[in-house]
Order: structure tokens, then C-alpha cells, then sequence
């Protein structure tokens, strides 16, 4: 058969394994010898689909395998083998038993006509056997012998093992992997020293949002974005904080010789928000977006950012509100509205116009065609009066923030709508369209029967009474106690629409526990003085009214009995004097108000056993509520 290619000497090392029992021992290196025309080549193919390797070993047992697949093996003699392949490239496995195979030897096989491949399997180390002794710095590296994991670290000896090509595999922690192949002679001890390499990690840490503090195994390392390097090997916590969001905590390992990426996502801490608001239905906004509705319970807004908010509240016929909150992490803040209805505005006309305007018992400045602002909102009852006409009454719903109109026309007339103030007569006669020789009389205005009564109301009120009462032998000066007491208030007339005169009947109880000014005949303290005390203060009020706030000013008469009791004696002082007042009142509700008043009572008494006169009037602050309308 002629030759049509020539195949150069190829040497490929390959790392193996030692026998069973000790190690697998590699099966050796494949020598490609040039096939010259006239030598050992029996084998003539006649099929052009089929090519023939020729293969001698030195290995009994060969097998093989192809990625093209093996179509048959012949062995002509001991350690020949005749592989018929298929044409082309073809991927080679050679394997024996006690040997690690041999893998990814490429080979084009030629077509019919074409010259074989003799390929040599050479055993390398055959005839002799070493020791291979190990050593690292620092020691303590395990060792990979061959692809086997030995349970010994360094410093290690392996005796008794073939000559030839090993490979070897060492790791310690911290320390960079080495791996390497080494040969051994027969019959000797070899030595072999590594250094072992320190290993280092690079850590790229970043955040969103940036700025976040870096904690590395507890130690404080800067901000994201940072890079952290030449850091230890092996496991880590880091934690990633930023104010007002949620912690990254991470549990990371760090690989030798390589940077580990870290992109974390902070997100905002939240917390919530209880609202309270009044009236019911009003509408709860957040940041001006609408979330919740009033109701009768509170309505909590969770999940909300930290940081400052606005909450506002709106509901029709009332004046929104607005208040900034702090939201806290993992915390509740509370906020309470109560909105006040919008006032509204009465615009009234009447026919003939000129008519006197009163609402709700009182008389206004207006005049029609007129204007009353700033009206709560609700039902009033508004009169017309005008002279020679019947007075005109109307109940009216006055809407918040609204104008409500009302146009009357006096249709009923009438000859005199008079309340007489005097009987004088005069002798002219008055003459009108019904009634002549009618004798003219002085009259009042408004008429006697549209007035309205009295308005009646009545205040609870407590304080801290200081009494004046004085005895250098029996009482201390200045003894305090509690003052409690009722007061009423019947309107007499009004100066204007809005200063009236009160008439204030009042009764107040006073109880104290007095200090003796004596003591026993050892030094001892005698027993204590109770003082109860009863003023009843008949007088009167001027009162102004200065939109939701009333002042007022007061005085009158009063008497007062002072009873002094001591274990089972008993006094009694009685006297009368005046008293003198000043107060305000704020009106929360339409028939409730609030007040804070100061009461001086200036009273001499006289002792049912003693002689001479005993001041036991004093001062005092009250607080209190006044319920009217009655």
C-alpha cells in the first residue's frame, strides 16, 4: 500500500492513576509513528467507508472508544490492535483495567487507499518504584494525590509509589490552591517545598439609595459606594445601614482571588398614623391624596414613609384642616381633627322695607333690605317688626358657608300695635282708615307682647377659697379650703344687641381645716378646727358679648354663717357685707359655655359667745360650666 501522508513524532504527557490497593497507575503516553510504506501494514481496507488505526501497547486488555463510534477491533498478535473507524475526525478513548483511561485524542482518519496510523500505548515509570515526600509553608495543607484526597496534610510521605509523572493538589485556609505535577525517580526518596500563597478577597459593595453605612464583621468600613480589599477568606456578615430605611444584613463568603459583587436595595422604613377626626364622613387626606373616610373609630394609615406628612381633613360646610405629623419607624403617631362649620350670612328684604330685624329673641343693628354675617350654622327664628304692621315670625335653616335669602311682605296692617308705658291721655283725637275719636297714648317700642322673656342659665363652678378670718387666740390668718357653689343668671334688659343686664342670685359653700394657734400643755398640738362656711350673694351682672367670649362684671350683697367646730364644741359666726366680681365665658355649644371668674367677699361677723367683730370674708378663683336657654 503506497503512502500519502507522513505523521510526525507526537509525544502527549498524561497524568495517571496507581494500581488498586495503592494507586491507580496511568496508563502512559501515545507515541504517533510515521507509517512507511513496506512495514507491518496487513491490514488493505476495500470498503471507502471504513479506515483502519493501528494500535500497539504494551498493555494487555486495550479497549476503545470514538465519538464516530468503533465499528470492530481485531488483535492480530499480542499488543496489536486493528480499530476500524469511519473516515474523518474521530475522538479517541483508550482505557485498560488497573489503568486510568486515556481521553480526547483527536485523530482524522483517511478514506480507502490511504495510509493507516500506527500508534504506540507506551507504560511509563515500568520498572521501579520511590517515596515522594511533601512538605508546605506554613504546613497543614490537605493533599490531592492523583485525583484521591489522602486524610493525612502536610508534612506527608508517600512511599512504595511507581516512578514516573504525579499530579498533586494542595489547599489551605486563607491560602491560594496549587496544582502541579511532579515525577519521581525509582529507588529514592524525592523532596518537594511549596509556598503557600496568601489568598485575598475584593468586595464591591453598593446601595440604593447611596450613602449607606458598611459594617464588615462588626467593624465600621465607610459608605456605599465603596471596594474593600485584601480582606479575609472565608464567611462574613455585612450589614448595610441607612437612616429612616431597613437594615441589608448579609451572611457573604469570600472566595481566594476574587471580588464579590454586593448591590443592595434599602427600603423605607414605614409607620402609621391613628386619625380621629370630626364630623363623621369627613374626608382624611394624605400628602393631598385622599386614603380614608371618618368614622365613628379611629382610621389608622399604615405603611406610611418615616418623615414628615400632611394630613388634612375636609368635609362639606366646614373649614379644612391641616397638621404636619412626624411618622416614626415601626411606630404610631396620633392626631385629632375637629373642624368648625363654615358661618353662614342671612340677606333679608321686606315690603314696605325699614323693618326691624330680631334673631332669636335678640335685636340686631339691621334694618331691611340687610345682611347678618358670621350665623352659626342650624335652625334661627328670625321677626320683622314694623310700625303699623303685624309682626312677622319665621323659622330659617341657615346652611354653612351659604347665604340664605328672605324676602317677606307685611301684608296685615294694623290700627296701633302699641304697649302702653303711660296712661296719660291728651284730648286730641287720632284718626285712621278703621277706628276715629280714638284717644292718642305714649307708646313703647317694640310692642309689649313680641318681647321676649328672660333668658335663664345656671353655672356649677369650684375653687380655692382663702378665708380672712382672724383670732390670735384661737385661728391662724389665711386658711384655704374649697369653695364650691351655683350661680343663675335671669336677664333683666339689653343696653345694645349685645351688652345685657343680668340679675345673679348666688349660693357658695366654703369647708376648711383650720391650724390652732395654741398649743397643749407640753407643746402639743391641739386638735384641729373644722370651718364650714355658707355665703348667699344677691346682685347683678353687666355682661358683653365679644363673639364666642362673654365678659362680665358684677356685685351685690351678701350674708354668710361660719360654723367652727372643734372635737365636740361648736361656734358660730354670722354677718353680712357685699362681694364684688369679673369673669369671662367662652360658649362651646349653643346653650354651654365655659368660665373663669374671681370672687371677693367682704363680710363682718358677729360670734354668738365672743365679743367683737370677725372679718371672715376672702377671695377666690373659679372655674366652672353654665348651662342656658332655659
Amino acid at each position: 500500500m503506497r503512502c500519502r501522508s507522513l505523521f510526525y513524532l507526537q509525544v502527549i504527557t498524561i497524568c495517571f492513576l496507581l494500581p488498586a490497593l495503592s494507586y491507580a497507575q496511568m496508563l502512559g503516553t501515545i507515541e504517533v509513528v510515521e507509517a512507511k510504506e513496506g512495514s507491518q501494514m496487513p491490514f488493505v481496507v476495500a470498503n471507502p467507508d471504513i479506515s483502519v488505526l493501528i494500535v500497539r501497547s504494551e498493555v494487555p486488555g486495550l479497549s476503545f472508544r470514538s465519538t464516530r463510534g468503533v465499528l470492530r477491533v481485531d488483535e492480530p498478535s499480542s499488543g496489536v490492535y486493528h480499530v476500524l473507524l469511519e473516515p474523518g475526525t474521530n475522538v479517541l478513548t483508550f482505557s485498560a483495567p488497573g489503568y486510568q483511561s486515556i481521553s480526547g485524542y483527536r485523530i482524522v482518519m483517511p478514506k480507502k487507499d490511504a495510509v493507516t496510523v500506527d500508534i504506540k500505548v507506551l507504560v511509563a515509570g515500568l520498572g521501579g518504584r520511590g517515596a515522594i515526600k511533601i512538605e508546605t509553608n506554613p504546613p497543614g495543607a490537605t493533599v490531592t494525590f492523583n485525583s484521591v484526597e489522602l486524610q493525612n496534610s502536610t508534612p506527608i510521605i508517600l512511599s512504595d509509589q511507581p516512578a514516573g509523572m504525579h499530579r498533586f493538589h494542595f489547599e489551605l485556609e486563607g491560602y491560594s490552591p496549587i496544582d502541579t505535577s511532579l515525577m519521581n525517580e525509582r529507588d529514592k526518596e524525592d523532596h518537594f517545598t511549596f509556598e503557600m500563597q496568601r489568598a485575598y478577597s475584593t468586595l464591591d459593595v453598593k446601595s440604593t439609595p447611596t450613602g449607606a453605612k458598611v459594617i464588615f464583621d462588626g467593624t465600621v468600613m465607610g459608605t456605599t459606594p465603596i471596594l474593600l480589599g485584601k480582606l479575609p477568606i472565608g464567611e462574613a456578615q455585612l450589614v448595610l445601614e441607612l437612616k429612616d430605611h431597613e437594615p441589608h444584613v448579609q451572611l457573604i463568603y469570600l472566595e481566594p482571588n476574587k471580588t464579590r459583587i454586593v448591590d443592595a436595595y434599602l427600603p423605607i422604613e414605614k409607620g402609621a398614623v391613628d386619625v380621629r377626626a370630626e364630623p363623621i364622613g369627613a374626608k382624611i387626606y394624605l400628602d393631598k391624596e385622599l386614603i380614608a373616610t371618618a368614622e365613628t373609630e379611629p382610621s389608622v394609615i399604615p405603611a406610611i414613609p418615616v418623615g414628615k406628612h400632611d394630613i388634612e381633613v375636609r368635609a362639606a360646610g366646614y373649614e379644612p384642616r391641616i397638621k404636619t405629623v412626624e411618622v416614626l419607624a415601626k411606630d404610631t403617631s396620633y392626631v385629632t381633627f375637629l373642624l368648625t362649620s363654615f358661618p353662614g350670612t342671612l340677606i333679608i328684604a321686606s315690603s314696605p322695607t325699614g323693618a326691624d330685624v330680631w334673631l332669636d329673641g335678640r335685636k340686631t343693628a339691621a334694618k331691611t333690605p340687610g345682611r347678618l354675617d358670621d350665623i352659626e350654622p342650624g335652625e334661627h327664628q328670625i321677626e320683622l317688626y314694623l310700625d303699623g304692621y303685624r309682626t312677622i315670625r319665621k323659622n330659617v335653616k341657615v346652611n354653612a358657608g351659604d347665604a340664605t335669602r328672605i324676602n317677606e311682605t307685611f301684608n296685615e296692617r294694623v290700627d296701633l300695635q302699641v304697649s302702653v308705658k303711660s296712661r296719660e291721655e291728651i284730648s286730641e283725637p287720632v284718626e285712621n282708615d278703621k277706628t276715629q275719636n280714638l284717644k292718642q297714648m305714649r307708646v313703647s317700642y317694640p310692642p309689649k307682647k313680641n318681647k321676649v322673656l328672660p333668658r335663664l342659665s345656671v353655672g356649677f363652678n369650684v375653687g380655692n377659697f382663702t378665708n380672712n378670718l382672724i383670732d390670735d387666740s384661737l385661728y391662724m390668718n389665711n386658711t384655704s379650703g374649697t369653695m364650691i357653689g351655683i350661680d343663675t343668671e335671669a336677664k333683666l334688659f339689653s343696653i345694645t344687641p349685645l351688652i345685657n343686664i343680668y340679675l345673679s342670685p348666688q349660693l357658695y359653700l366654703f369647708t376648711s381645716e383650720l391650724m390652732p394657734a395654741e398649743t397643749g400643755f407640753f407643746g402639743e398640738p391641739i386638735s384641729s378646727i373644722n370651718l364650714t362656711q355658707i355665703f348667699i350673694n344677691v346682685g347683678g351682672r353687666i355682661s358683653a358679648n365679644l363673639g364666642i367670649f362673654r365678659v362680665w362684671a358684677g356685685t351685690g350683697i351678701t350674708g354668710s354663717s361660719a360654723i367652727i367646730s372643734q372635737d365636740v364644741d361648736t361656734e358660730q359666726i354670722t354677718g353680712n357685707g357685699s362681694y364684688t366680681e369679673v369673669g369671662v365665658a367662652r360658649k362651646l355649644f349653643q346653650y354651654f359655655e365655659v368660665n373663669v371668674n374671681y370672687l371677693e367677699e367682704r363680710v363682718d361677723g358677729e360670734h354668738d359667745t365672743r365679743d367683737g367683730n370677725f372679718d371672715i370674708g376672702g377671695r377666690t378663683i373659679l372655674v366652672g360650666v353654665r348651662i342656658s336657654g332655659f
